[in-house]
């Protein structure tokens, strides 16, 4: 018996050690997934087991340390399972956001030396990027991209600000773009099942998920549209119409703002208010978090709006036209 145990690393002995690291990386976040879709992200033990099969399909051992040949003690270090590049948080979301335009990018350089963030679609690109290598081909200073939702449910809250009740309409969008998969998505149908003031559902459009219901908003009061468990990170696309369904009202149409949240096939979430149907209400979004952006990362935002009149001065990040949307 000994009190003592042996550091223990993936080897296999046809693969060099650059792309073990990348074995053990693209393991590591297929069993971090595997663990999320179980909703028990972050169980270790679910997370080890996958971790184990994923290596031991590339036909890896689980060896210690000591018996590889011909490895320098710093390299062996670097393939432990336990060595794994750490989600971006918020506040590095925000710096890496040109990064995650491109989606084959997985990773962000966190130094701050350049003017934009360096980024790479493997671990083994890292060696290209200032700040973020070691001499003996290691990373460092690198976050990786979060999985979708790993930030959370976005969801809607609206308020009507004024001192009279306001009547909206809760359009939601077709499948497509962002949000493809239709049994992935938020329905007009799910908004008026879910919430108390959304009534009479009706579909538009050849997609049963296209449509909206309506409701009205007493003055100085607001309503919402929450999303939990199953639906919790489902796609929420679509947008408000200020004063009900419309369609073209003398005589200056209508605000409308516009939203994709959690989106199921893109990185990035999008909000604008939109005058392209006119202007009949003052609108203000504010926006929860501290990494939301002008799209192509551009300038932080934390509001966008409130927008003015058909003839006012609508230059403004997040209103279209004539400006762009705001993106997360």
């Amino acid at each position: 018996m000994c009190g003592c145990s042996s550091k223990h690393v993936w080897f296999n002995p046809g693969k060099d050690d650059l792309v073990r690291k990348q074995d053990i990386f693209s393991c590591e976040e297929k069993a971090a997934a595997y663990s999320r879709n179980m909703d028990k992200a972050g169980n270790k033990k679910i997370i080890e087991q996958h971790m184990k099969e994923c290596m031991e399909a590339l036909n890896y051992k689980w060896v210690p340390e000591e018996s590889i040949p011909n490895i320098k003690q710093e390299k062996a270090a670097a393939l432990t399972i336990t060595e794994a590049f750490p989600s971006c948080a918020e506040a590095e979301s925000d710096w890496c956001g040109s990064c995650w335009m491109n989606p084959v990018n997985t990773w962000c350089c966190k130094h701050r030396g350049g003017a934009s963030p360096n980024c790479g679609i493997d671990s083994s690109t890292c060696r290209y990027c200032e700040g973020c290598h070691k001499d003996d081909g290691s990373c460092t200073n690198i976050c990786t991209k979060p999985a979708h939702g790993a930030g959370g449910t976005t969801n809607i809250k609206i308020t009507n600000a004024t001192d009279k009740d306001i009547t909206i309409a809760f359009v939601t969008g077709a499948s497509g773009g962002a949000c493809k998969d239709i049994n992935k998505m938020i329905s007009y149908r799910w908004v008026a099942d879910h919430t108390t003031w959304c009534k009479d559902p009706t579909k538009l459009g050849g997609d049963d998920n296209a449509g909206h219901c309506t409701g009205t908003i007493p003055a100085r009061h607001s309503v919402e549209v929450t999303r939990t468990g199953e639906d919790a990170l489902k796609c929420l696309t679509g947008s408000i119409l200020l004063g009900g369904k419309l369609s073209c009202p003398s005589p200056s149409g209508f605000t409308q703002g516009e939203f994709t949240l959690n989106p199921t096939e893109s990185d990035t979430e999008a909000i604008d208010i939109s005058l392209v149907n006119g202007v009949n209400y003052a609108l203000t979004v504010n926006l929860p978090g501290d990494a939301w952006t002008v799209q192509d990362g551009g300038a932080k935002v934390k509001s966008i709006g409130p927008n003015e009149g058909l003839y006012g001065n609508n230059n403004k990040n997040g209103i279209f036209p004539p400006g762009v949307p705001i993106v997360f």
